[in-house]
């Protein structure tokens, strides 16, 4: 019995892995649904085993070339001579010829060169692979919250309609007791009408958010939403500097753009090695099976050392070497540009979590105040003492305010991400950190 629980424990737990509706909806669970859906990241792992290869392909330049040969030819041999000229002498025959080289590069500086270049390629394979890891990482996160924040808007249209609604009911009864008037009736009569529109434009955008993230993890599983009041840090250290010089040194483009200046320096190198002399060891088999009329067969064994001296090429050699050093100075210019361009970044990314952090404070004050404001609106009316419009803009007022705190949260959240990627590498451990801002007791 107790074997037959623990299978089937097992079982749940596989199909749970293997489901995605099953599985745990936070950020972290998604990244590695993700890592096997989304098929831009599919394509950037297809090119780092393309990349990868580039080693093994250099590095068979510097080992010993095998070839063998064999054939097989008919001949048929008709021959007269100026002594007989009436006399012909015919002979038919088959020949068999087989054969094996070996060649071994001793000095050859351009296969060199095509070795650590090879090397340098499958460097830039793998650094263009974990940039790619990065842009899904927050690709998946943006997605994400943006799924969340229209679905919140959603919500705050449906009840923005629902107040507008009473409102009106409220406008009638006080025009059935003669103290409103039908102009209010008709304001909050187009109130209902745009939140209707509001409404239906939120139901049309969390389809196309949904289907953002569907694209990336395929079937989507019951996600968790962000927490009624999350805990929201400063960036630590805090001095934006770091984050600036970390950015300027560790940033996956700038590491990507190092790699290819690495790459372009080895083909440098190639191009300069045409300039140089090559030596290689040659050895030779070669066995033929001719009888003929002058033999039966033939064996021939050589071997040796052979030296190429480069003299003159039409200039080819030079212009390579020309265009090489052009490629040089350019990926040295993409380098200081990749630099500047992440530590932009990283100052974006470290005042959007700053200024976050202010900012979702202040809303979240505003949704306070104004919560307040709209009850005493509507007892002022009730009172006789506020109108039906300051109601409404009251009302109006609170979710707006309540849909701008949605977005400065989601907004400081994607920041805080950002500031990781660009100075470093944001990884599983960062999800993890945001995962613990989701509400764990709810689902959508």
């Amino acid at each position: 019995m107790r074997i037959s629980l623990l299978a089937l424990s097992c079982l749940t737990l596989g199909m749970g892995l293997n489901n995605p509706a099953q599985a745990d909806a936070g950020l972290v669970n998604l990244y590695a649904i993700a890592q096997q859906r989304d098929p831009q990241f599919l394509a950037a792992r297809s090119a780092l085993e393309v990349g990868q290869e580039e080693k093994a392909i250099g590095r068979a330049a510097l080992l010993p070339q095998i070839t063998a040969n064999f054939g097989v030819m008919r001949f048929d041999y008709e021959m007269r001579t100026l002594a007989a000229p009436g006399l012909k002498s015919k002979y038919d025959y088959t020949n068999k010829s087989g054969g094996l080289q070996i060649s071994q590069p001793l000095f050859e500086m351009e296969r060199f060169a095509t070795y650590e270049e090879g090397k340098a390629k499958a460097a830039l394979a793998q650094a263009v692979f974990e940039e790619a890891r990065q842009d899904l990482l927050l690709r998946l996160t943006q997605a994400y919250f943006n799924y969340f924040y229209a679905k919140d808007i959603h919500k705050l249209a449906q009840s923005q309609l629902d107040a507008a609604n009473e409102q009106m009911r409220a406008a009638e009864r006080l025009v059935q007791a003669g103290a409103g008037s039908v102009t209010d009736i008709e304001e909050s009569r187009s109130r209902m009408a745009l939140a209707q529109a509001q409404l239906a434009a939120a139901g049309s955008s969390i389809q196309v958010r949904r289907q953002e993230l569907e694209k990336m993890v395929g079937q989507l599983p019951a996600l968790r939403p962000l927490g009624a009041e999350p805990r929201l840090v400063l960036p630590e250290p805090p001095q934006p500097e770091k984050w600036l010089t970390a950015a300027g040194t560790q940033s996956p483009t700038v590491l990507r753009a190092r790699m290819a200046l690495d790459v372009v320096t080895r083909q440098e190198q190639r191009a300069q090695a045409g300039h140089w002399p090559t030596v290689n060891f040659v050895a030779s088999r070669q066995k033929a099976d001719e009888p003929n009329y002058y033999t039966l067969d033939d064996a021939t064994t050589r071997w040796g050392v052979q030296m190429n001296i480069p003299i003159y090429e039409g200039g080819r050699t030079s212009a390579l070497n020309r265009q090489a050093s052009a490629r040089r100075a350019q990926a040295l210019h993409e380098v200081d540009a990749a630099r500047e361009d992440s530590r932009i970044k990283a100052s974006q990314a470290y005042l959007g979590v700053v200024n976050g952090v202010a900012q979702v404070a202040a809303y979240e004050q505003a949704v306070k105040s104004a919560e307040i404001t709209r009850q005493g609106m509507e007892v002022g009316q009730q009172a006789g003492f506020r109108t039906n419009t300051d109601v409404l803009n009251a009302q109006q007022q609170y979710f707006a305010a309540r849909r701008d705190l949605q977005r400065e949260r989601y907004a400081y959240l994607v920041s805080r991400l950002q500031l990781q990627s660009v100075s470093g590498g944001a990884g599983e451990k960062d999800l993890a950190a945001i995962d613990a801002l989701l509400d764990t007791g709810s689902s959508q």
